[in-house]
């Protein structure tokens, strides 16, 4: 890296830290039990390298962080609303940020900015509040629709779905970051919308049958992806998914993990309980 990216990525994060200190000196001004909404939304960062132990305590403290929100009232909106502002003031600095990450090895884990851990915060808040975060909704739309982190959009879907509401809203704007990028969390918020979501099943069949000719010609298919589309599809029109049981299977039969054996194994079972096949073994 040139000595004039070093002083570009310096200035941006020295802008996103004061943009920091900013909306922290504003959420100080909640509180309940002795900590203030700022300290609350800390329990909704996702570090990596956590062992299981110290997921399942961050959990439990996000569960007591969301039943403090709830506690706080509509009033932590207005600050949860400027967590997800981008600060014009980096915006070099962020596309600057993004060439940077496109040059990084697939699989590389890079810790979020300054700027991306706050997003990521506030959207997971509106996640774990759920339907009582229904005021969020156009903001999360914004998100999912110009943010630019990809992190930060794909929460913002799941976001969506665990919110509900404003199907007519939500479902058409999912559709559309599906058509720009196949993502699972969009998948299962589609999923969540259940019949509500009608106008996504061609895209979904369509995926569908994208990974069904990969599976035909032995390339390699996003396991993930499969699942959560298959599961979708059978949330949203259950007949169109029990005509995906023979991809289903025919990927089962081939697969040799045990995770994913169990996952699509027990998918198999939902799908065809609905239809009354007998269930798979």
């Amino acid at each position: 890296m040139t000595l004039q990216r070093k002083l570009l990525v310096v200035s941006g994060v020295l802008l996103a830290l004061i943009g920091s200190v900013v909306i922290f000196l504003g959420s100080n001004r909640l509180s309940y039990e002795g900590r203030s909404l700022h300290q609350w939304l800390a329990w909704f960062d996702s570090p990596s390298g956590l062992s299981q132990e110290q997921w399942q305590e961050r959990l439990q403290r996000r569960a007591e962080a969301t039943y403090a929100l709830r506690q706080m009232g509509p009033e932590v909106f207005p600050h949860v609303r400027r967590m997800l502002q981008p600060d014009s003031r980096i915006a070099k600095f962020r596309s600057q940020l993004s060439t940077e990450r496109e040059r990084v090895p697939a699989g590389t884990l890079i810790p979020p900015s300054a700027e991306e851990a706050r997003m990521l915060r506030a959207v997971e808040a509106c996640s774990a509040l759920a339907r009582d975060a229904q005021p969020m909704i156009p903001d999360l739309l914004l998100v999912l629709k110009s943010n630019s982190y990809l992190n930060v959009r794909s929460r913002a879907a799941y976001a969506l779905g665990e919110i509900g509401g404003a199907p007519d809203e939500v479902v058409p704007a999912l559709l559309q970051s599906l058509s720009n990028r196949i993502d699972g969390n969009v998948l299962i918020s589609l999923g969540k919308y259940a019949a509500d979501a009608d106008r996504a099943v061609p895209t979904i069949v369509a995926l569908l049958e994208g990974i069904e000719t990969s599976v035909k010609e032995h390339k390699s298919t996003d396991r993930n992806l499969l699942c959560e589309a298959a599961r979708a599809l059978h949330q949203i029109a259950p007949s169109e998914a029990e005509k995906q049981l023979p991809l289903l299977r025919a990927v089962l039969q081939e697969e040799q993990d045990p995770f994913w054996r169990s996952r699509l194994g027990k998918l198999i079972n939902v799908i065809s309980g609905a239809s009354g096949e007998s269930r798979e073994q």
